[in-house]
């Protein structure tokens, strides 16, 4: 029956996705889907987290920002254009799922990367089904020190982004001399990416290290200390294959954490992982921490 329901859920979000600029109530979507009304937001909110109206309207949110982000169309013609019955409510509700306003996307003072609504796929929908822990634990996490390699990049987790040719040869650089870091703690790789929080790139640089006591000799020159201050973080459980990182933050920053009572505080995103956690390994467990307030 699981399989069924994606299918389901699957059909309705084509639906929306061929309707995004045309009006398309629940109803219309549902009856679509093959379910009844009722059925289908229950299905939909029990398997995405999210009700059908909050992903249609995101998804709208997110396709407005990229033309803002990319033509010179007026913002009360993109507004019209994606259903808001008006220029001040396209801006209120953008600025109240983004943060900041259409004019500023416009003068592309800030970077929306973090928090676009991703398009559901099916495999983004079977990876939310067992994938990925729904609800994260909450927790204070005490300050560390990690040491490590680092490598510029651009867009790490993107759903277009190549995980074996862009991650994986970073972290088997790392393991060709992490055993000659001193002090390092066992099972504590940790993975992070930097943002630039001056918004001039949406290049990244990742980290790939290990935690440790203190820090003592390592091998080259070229391997970083970093610094993690004590911070409240929230921590999701990921199953699968390291290729699926995208999937597990398109939920958390698309859905989970504009739902939530958080907002994203200042700190770069880091996942860790089990004692036993392979790269290649379907049921490989990771966690990732996202910083919180």
């Amino acid at each position: 029956m699981k399989n069924s329901k994606i299918q389901y859920i699957q059909r309705a979000i084509e639906n929306i996705e061929s309707h995004l600029t045309e009006k398309l109530s629940v109803t219309e979507v549902a009856e679509k889907s093959g379910l009844s009304r009722w059925e289908f937001q229950r299905v939909f909110s029990s398997m995405l987290g999210e009700s059908i109206g909050f992903y249609q309207r995101n998804r709208r949110l997110t396709l407005a920002a990229k033309r803002l982000r990319e033509t010179d169309q007026k913002i009360i013609d993109i507004a019209f254009e994606f259903q808001f019955n008006s220029q001040e409510a396209f801006s209120r509700s953008f600025k109240n799922y983004f943060g900041h306003t259409p004019h500023q996307v416009r003068k592309k003072l800030i970077i929306l990367n973090l928090k676009e609504k991703p398009l559901i796929t099916q495999e983004l929908l079977n990876h939310l089904n067992g994938g990925i822990k729904l609800t994260p634990e909450i927790i204070v996490r005490p300050a560390c020190t990690a040491i490590g390699i680092e490598r510029p990049m651009r867009d790490i987790y993107s759903n277009y982004q190549d995980f074996a040719k862009t991650l994986v040869p970073v972290w088997q650089k790392f393991w060709e001399t992490s055993h000659q870091i001193e002090n390092a703690l066992p099972h504590s790789n940790i993975g992070l990416a930097k943002y630039d929080y001056t918004y001039q790139s949406e290049d990244q640089i990742y980290f790939a290290g290990v935690q440790v006591s203190e820090v003592g000799a390592y091998p080259y020159e070229d391997h970083h200390i970093l610094e993690l201050p004590e911070q409240k973080y929230a921590v999701f459980t990921n199953k699968g294959l390291g290729d699926k990182s995208s999937y597990a933050l398109n939920y958390i920053y698309g859905t989970w954490l504009p739902q939530s009572e958080y907002e994203r505080a200042y700190g770069d995103d880091f996942q860790t992982f089990d004692p036993d956690y392979h790269i290649e390994k379907q049921d490989s467990h990771s966690y990732f921490h996202i910083p919180i307030a």
